[in-house]
């Protein structure tokens, strides 16, 4: 919901979410994710659109009856590509603070985690706390040292880290007609199994119910007369002598409740175990579950006491039958029923709105203290019957004096303590819930162009005289334009992302940037700090004493060094400054090259140090790749 509400003003966010560095792309995953909740509250679908972007690959019908072509992703290739980025992975996985060691990468206390950099398992890991190991995607999908993710996560996540395309496959028709007949099978069966499991479990719900007694003379009206207080017409409770409890396999007396859905089928019932004494059965000896439904509880309900007929409907819904049955002197006109399993399935109770002629439901709830969930649920619920079926919500709480903030209290606690007189006074009023005006479904559209500059942005970047800004504009404006096909769009977006990280790579273009537009320069920067370590940050402050110990040594080399940074900060022209920070990148990549000089520059400034050499893997890396 945050998300969604992030991309709804996102003018006035994205100056917070650049300082925080909050990924744009998770943001725009969950804001998609509360755009199908929303829906599905709303009792609508989701777009045609959002729905046909969730799966990897998009598939498409070359011949309807001879064969089919499809993008797939192929795990063995993003998995090379990945183990081909090198430790430049591991880092931005594990972080930077891998320590290399002879031909491996150690992470960890002690190195308990290394990655091989050389010989024939260059780019596998492994943890000695876990015992676990793998490649680069077993690690993404590793829950206590990668991300977590699953196989399809992984493989996307991969490929966009490396660039790697989905290849295209045929698929001859005898492999999708053996695969669809396959699945038909398949789901057949377990349809099948599914059904046959939900009737046994409607039929074990029924046995109890038919073969339970009258409640009048039995453990179980003594139960709710004595114990539970409650006076009221109880022929909707029945006793049952023996009732099996599934986990001791011991049997017990109990009560037994039937709870019907709107064809008036028994789906479901509740049974409630005894003492000797008529009691609730105590818990012990491996007797952990007191009160338990049976059958199919979703869309259906018991009634409690059968209200007027005519005239005023009101309908009461109690979250269990005790509950429920509590109210009867105090509400005698009313329809009282109640839930079982939990408050939410009243969401499935709308059919009796038109059973009973009204559009008003009152909820007789359970306070479940200020630390509780059954308000929260009764809310959720209110919003949903008034969403899709224009219902109306009213709400009493229960509530006792001397009771602590976190006790909880409900309308049988209330019986019990201040007798029908204080329950009567209790439902003498029911508040309406408030349900928030109906969300405006945001278009994926507008979540997937979220935190994009505008147009205005775009055109003031294309007209600088600077060759990259330039590239990079007129790439979004192509990237963007409806009328080039899918293939030249994937083109124009590698290339809009090379120009994005040209500029975020260099300090004079970021400045440049920030004065044409801020909003774009913002943007740049939000992309470019999503891949940690990408920039070497010659200016930081941590750096100062590093360069200032540098100017005391008399090596050509350093000195060469120290003078090329000097030229890159005092220059403040755009293009001379852009032009001794290119200087000052190759000069240090020169002097990493030197094996004694530049061990001697880690010794005086270690940070600077690793820098310099995070900067040249990142350069044999790239080379490597190009020769691939």
């Amino acid at each position: 919901g945050l998300a969604s509400q992030l991309v709804l003003h996102q003018a006035a966010v994205t100056p917070f979410i650049e300082k925080v560095k909050a990924p744009v792309s998770d943001i725009k995953k969950q804001a998609k994710r509360h755009l199908d909740i929303i829906a599905k509250a709303q009792g609508k679908t989701v777009s045609p659109k959002f729905a046909a972007s969730m799966p990897v690959a998009s598939v498409t019908s070359t011949s309807p009856t001879v064969e089919k072509t499809i993008e797939r992703l192929d795990a063995e290739t993003v998995n090379q590509a990945l183990v081909s980025m090198g430790e430049d992975f591991y880092r931005l996985v594990l972080g930077e603070d891998g320590k290399r060691s002879g031909g491996q990468l150690r992470f960890g206390q002690k190195g308990s985690f290394s990655v091989a950099l050389t010989g024939s398992h260059a780019g596998s890991w492994h943890s000695f706390e876990t015992n676990e190991s793998g490649y680069p995607l077993q690690l993404l999908m590793n829950n206590t040292h990668g991300w977590g993710l699953s196989f399809k996560e992984a493989l996307e996540e991969g490929a966009r880290m490396t660039g790697v395309s989905p290849e295209q496959i045929v698929i001859p028709e005898k492999v999708l007609q053996r695969a669809s007949e396959k699945f038909a099978a398949k789901h057949s069966a377990a349809h099948k199994t599914d059904a046959e499991k939900t009737q046994a479990r409607i039929a074990a719900a029924r046995y109890y119910w038919r073969s339970a007694q009258p409640i009048t003379g039995t453990l179980g009206e003594k139960y709710l007369r004595e114990f539970r207080h409650i006076s009221g017409d109880l022929s909707s409770f029945r006793f049952h002598p023996r009732i099996k409890d599934p986990e001791t396999k011991q049997y017990y007396p109990g009560i037994v409740v039937a709870a019907a859905n709107q064809h008036r089928e028994l789906r479901a019932t509740q049974t409630i175990l005894l003492g000797p004494d008529g009691n609730k059965a105590k818990a012990e000896h491996g007797l952990n579950v007191i009160k338990r439904s049976r059958g199919v509880v979703k869309g259906a309900a018991v009634l409690i006491h059968k209200g007027q007929t005519e005239g005023h409907q009101q309908v009461v819904i109690a979250e269990g039958p005790e509950t429920a049955a509590s109210l009867i002197t105090a509400l005698p006109d009313a329809h009282i029923y109640a839930t079982l399993g939990n408050i939410s399935n009243a969401k499935e109770l709308h059919w009796l709105s038109s059973k009973h002629s009204t559009k008003q439901f009152y909820f007789a709830a359970d306070n479940d203290g200020i630390h509780g969930q059954a308000i929260h649920k009764i809310k959720d619920v209110a919003a949903t019957l008034k969403y899709q079926h224009d219902i109306d919500c009213l709400i009493a709480k229960p509530s006792l004096p001397g009771k602590a903030l976190d006790a909880k209290v409900d309308f049988n606690d209330v019986l019990i303590t201040q007798g029908e007189a204080g329950v009567k006074k209790q439902v003498g009023h029911f508040d309406k819930i408030k349900v928030p005006e109906k969300q405006k479904l945001i278009d994926e559209e507008i979540i997937d162009g979220s935190f994009m500059p505008s147009k205005e942005e775009w055109k003031k970047v294309e007209n600088d005289w600077d060759a990259d800004f330039k590239g990079l504009a007129r790439s979004y404006f192509a990237l963007t334009d409806p009328t080039n096909s899918e293939h030249d769009k994937k083109i124009f977006k590698e290339s809009f992302d090379r120009y994005i990280k040209e500029i975020y790579l260099s300090e004079p273009s970021m400045k440049h940037l920030n004065k044409i537009s801020p909003t774009i320069a913002g943007f740049a920067k939000i992309k470019g700090d999503a891949t940690p370590g990408l920039k070497t940050q010659w200016q930081d402050k941590s750096y100062s004493q590093e360069w200032a110990a540098l100017k005391e040594n008399d090596d050509p080399s350093i000195q060469s060094l120290v003078k090329a940074f000097d030229d890159f900060i005092n220059d403040k022209t755009y293009t001379i400054a852009k032009g001794n920070e290119k200087t000052l990148n190759e000069k240090a990549l020169s002097l990493s090259e030197k094996k004694d000089v530049f061990a001697k520059l880690q010794k005086i400034a270690p940070k600077l140090g690793a820098q310099i050499q995070a900067r040249r893997d990142r350069e044999i890396e790239r080379d490597k790749g190009i020769d691939r």
